[in-house]
């Protein structure tokens, strides 16, 4: 079989790229292409062939068994590697061309000057208002890392801010400080209870019940001054507050909707049981036993007790935390859905089951006696 000098270079260099390097490739082709290597000899060759017959190209060119399979193949592409002379042009040369066409073409090109000129045409007001204070909106929201939910929630609040007519063009929106001193002035919420404590080293909770006629602490034995005294939230006005709210009523009937009191009892002696909230627990399922927890708003509360000390004192605290158990799961522990009843401080060793005292027996109150909470503008109630 008969080959055309293109279809053997490309052949040659076919069987040289698969199993030699591309520094030799390289050099073979050029070598082709120059003619210094013609097609018509056979270089000598020192290499001889192994068992598997593979071939191996060496820098002065295939050896004589790869040469004649080379010539036999019948599996021949006929690809044309030939150039002409005008279709080649260095980099150099074309950037010199373009260089020159641009000069040429391009009338903001000054030939008497050092710089390329270029006019760029701004408007001078392309908003409208509202555009611009849009744009200006999503820019505070990147500053400050507000969410694209947020961005949404406060374009929509600022749209219905511009559409109600009974806002004045003098009104202002308030400050968060302003916002927060408004809702205490208009919505008093006083959930404060004081207590008496010891005044020389704070170290009892004087009750109220039990100790009217002390005259000095049963402690450190310091005269009794009436004059110190320890504030801690009311958990009765607190769960009060909670449940007249609409949304956290709501949300607080969490425990019911999800532990009803046939599926929590036919679940006690399941073997699969799966333990997933505190309500899984055997304390509540005595609790509901005993026929507790039978309002669907029945409110479930932790307390927690812990030591700590603060960077701005060398006092020892103790915190009083508590923990709203009918709020979801993924809600209970945020801030907002916690509360601290009290931060007891000392300079000495206190009696903690004093100060503990108050608490624990208002949540024996709230457990024994219901809670009823009225609205005094509406006649609806909640038990």
């Amino acid at each position: 079989m008969q080959f055309t000098q293109e279809t053997l270079i490309h052949k040659r260099y076919k069987r040289a790229r698969t199993n030699s390097s591309y520094a030799k490739i390289e050099n073979h082709l050029d070598e082709i292409l120059r003619g210094d290597t013609p097609l018509d000899t056979v270089p000598a060759v020192t290499t001889e062939l192994s068992n598997n017959d593979q071939i191996y190209l060496e820098e002065n060119g295939l050896d004589t068994t790869e040469w004649t399979r080379l010539e036999n193949d019948d599996d021949s592409d006929n690809i044309d590697f030939s150039f002409e002379d005008d279709e080649i042009a260095s980099d150099h040369e074309e950037e010199e061309d373009i260089l020159s066409d641009r000069e040429t073409t391009d009338p903001t090109v000054n030939s008497n000057s050092n710089y390329i000129e270029r006019d760029i045409y701004v408007p001078s007001y392309p908003f409208s208002p509202i555009q611009e204070y849009s744009i200006r909106l999503m820019n505070v929201c990147e500053e400050t890392n507000i969410c694209r939910e947020g961005h949404r929630l406060l374009s929509r609040l600022i749209n219905e801010i511009i559409a109600d007519t009974r806002i004045g063009k003098t009104s202002k929106i308030l400050a968060r400080e302003a916002c927060d001193k408004l809702v205490k002035t208009k919505v008093p919420v006083d959930l404060v209870t004081s207590h008496e404590i010891c005044g020389a080293n704070e170290c009892y909770l004087y009750d109220i019940r039990k100790d009217i006629s002390l005259t000095a602490c049963p402690i450190c034995g310091a005269t009794r001054s009436k004059t110190s005294t320890l504030k801690t939230v009311n958990i009765t006005d607190k769960i009060a507050k909670l449940l007249i709210c609409d949304d956290v009523r709501e949300r607080l009937a969490y425990r019911a909707d999800n532990f009803p009191k046939d599926h929590v009892l036919k679940q006690r002696f399941s073997s699969d049981k799966v333990y997933t909230d505190a309500f899984d627990g055997e304390l509540y399922v005595n609790f509901v036993e005993n026929n507790l927890f039978e309002n669907k708003y029945d409110v479930a509360v932790k307390l927690d007790i812990d030591g700590f000390r603060s960077k701005f004192s060398r006092t020892k605290l103790v915190m009083v935390h508590c923990v709203v158990l009918n709020y979801d799961i993924s809600e209970r522990f945020t801030r907002e859905n916690t509360f601290q009843i009290a931060i007891i401080f000392s300079k000495s060793k206190i009696d903690l089951n004093s100060y503990l005292r108050p608490i624990v027996r208002e949540l024996s109150s709230l457990s024994r006696t219901p809670l009823l909470v009225k609205k005094k503008w509406t006649s609806s109630s909640y038990q």
